[in-house]
């Protein structure tokens, strides 16, 4: 008897861990069937040509070709099961802004195309792709490619952060027209359109205890009279509505190494605030 409770509870003990395996890779976009059955499985390492499975388009045409001619094209490898993969293309159009058009840009999904998350965040359907099921390209969604010019994968990786990193290390993008492109994101997305005084972007840190000086100075000297402060929060510690930097993108285009530091722009133009001291920051704010 004590033996057929044993084998009882190692049984439940696997089914309780297979039962979490699928948790956790339906999760990450990973079906029951696709486990269980290999054969559609076509993963695409570092150094392979970025080919050997179908496409479709957002028309449900087939397609060869996802690139347009630029040196670099950007692939998102994504599941419309997968809520990451949401968050991903939530902030595809801040990513794309930002980069420019020196580099193409193409979106990838392991099922169907989820139209209604296309129309909610304004995606352009053109750079939208099924692979209907019949591939998988990775492991994991989502997965990020960079292919150069002649098809190949250059970089492949789960993480933004490491993505952005990599193009502004490919140099894809001028230094001078990525932070001229995040200046216009910044001020068209999250200033008051009615204000037509200078801003001052100011890159916070919870829990900054010079970003609290700062802020405390800037209260009391009234800078807000002369600027429109816009907040970028390099994370969330609290509940709020705040301009929160998903995936360091703006700390990584600015070079943003100390807390707090500034971007003022006026009148096209900006000019750059790093590591100051609190009580030298209103001199170098006013020129003074």
């Amino acid at each position: 008897m004590k033996k057929v409770v044993v084998v009882q509870s190692a049984i439940i003990a696997v089914l309780l861990l297979l039962s979490g395996v699928l948790v956790i890779a339906q999760a990450n976009g990973i079906s029951l069937s696709s486990i269980l059955n290999d054969s559609n499985v076509s993963y695409i390492e570092f150094g392979d040509e970025f080919s050997g499975f179908d496409l479709w388009d957002h028309e449900g045409k087939a397609v060869t070709k996802i690139s347009k001619g630029k040196k670099y094209t950007v692939t998102f490898y994504l599941s419309s099961s997968c809520s990451s993969c949401f968050d991903s293309i939530s902030d595809f159009e801040r990513f794309a802004a930002t980069f420019g058009d020196q580099i193409d840009y193409a979106i990838i999904w392991q099922d169907k195309i989820p139209d209604h998350y296309i129309n909610k965040y304004s995606l352009d359907p053109s750079i939208n792709y099924s692979l209907n099921g019949e591939a998988k390209l990775s492991t994991a969604t989502p997965t990020f490619f960079i292919l150069d010019d002649s098809g190949f994968v250059i970089f492949k990786d789960v993480s933004r952060e490491n993505l952005i990193e990599k193009l502004i290390l490919l140099d894809v993008t001028d230094s001078d027209e990525l932070k001229s492109n995040a200046n216009k994101y910044i001020v068209d997305n999250y200033s008051n359109s009615s204000s037509n005084k200078p801003v001052l972007i100011y890159f916070y840190m919870p829990g900054c205890s010079d970003c609290d000086a700062a802020s405390k100075l800037f209260e009391s000297n009234n800078v807000s009279d002369d600027y429109e402060i816009i907040y970028i929060y390099k994370y969330d510690s609290e509940n709020g509505d705040y301009n929160i930097d998903k995936d360091k993108l703006f700390g990584l285009v600015y070079d943003i190494n100390w807390y707090p530091s500034f971007i003022m722009i006026d009148k096209g133009s900006y000019r750059e605030i790093g590591e100051t001291p609190v009580e030298n920051l209103l001199s170098v704010i006013y020129q003074r």
